[in-house]
């Protein structure tokens, strides 16, 4: 039976953050854009990256959907684009599924996550240091995107094993993932 490998996106106009599972090993790193970058330059530039797997195999993509309780301001919009990029590029070589925020932080954070905020680097860093606890790593994430990332594709390699059920609050997936789910 071919090794299913998993990468984990946390989609962003600024900083795309993703983590790669294949096998034993998992590298993690992020995309980060100039402020100058125009939104139709982020779009491109994430369509060509996201275009090819990273490596050959069977893949399972686990993508960040969007709470739409947070404030709308004026880059939600810009976020839900490149997060139809990803999914669009990623469903040429991947199953996936979309996970919203409070659906995967609960599952790998557990009540941890009500006492994170990200947003300065103080609260950054704490975030970074409660994933790496609540996870039983000492991991060196550079972003709390590589770290968002990360959580993601955990959360998909528990959905696999069964540690874990499919949320109800997850109810966008490809066709190729209910498959692998069922089988």
């Amino acid at each position: 039976m071919e090794e299913v490998r998993i990468i984990g996106i946390d989609p962003s106009l600024r900083s795309t953050g993703l983590a790669v599972f294949s096998g034993e090993s998992v590298r993690w790193e992020h995309l980060r854009y100039p402020k100058d970058t125009t939104r139709a330059e982020i779009l491109t530039s994430t369509m060509r990256f996201f275009k090819e797997a990273p490596e050959p195999g069977k893949w399972i993509a686990g993508i960040e959907g969007y709470s739409y309780s947070n404030n709308m301001s004026s880059g939600f919009t810009p976020t839900v684009e490149v997060g139809g990029v990803i999914r669009a590029a990623v469903g040429g070589w991947a199953s996936w599924i979309e996970i919203p925020p409070v659906t995967w932080r609960w599952a790998i954070l557990g009540k941890r996550c009500k006492e994170i905020k990200k947003g300065t680097i103080e609260k950054n860093r704490h975030y970074i240091e409660v994933v790496c606890e609540c996870l039983d790593m000492d991991a060196v994430f550079k972003s709390t995107d590589e770290a968002d990332a990360y959580c993601i594709g955990e959360y998909v390699r528990r959905l696999i094993d069964g540690s874990i059920k499919l949320s109800k609050t997850a109810p966008r997936i490809s066709g190729q993932f209910k498959l692998a789910m069922e089988g």
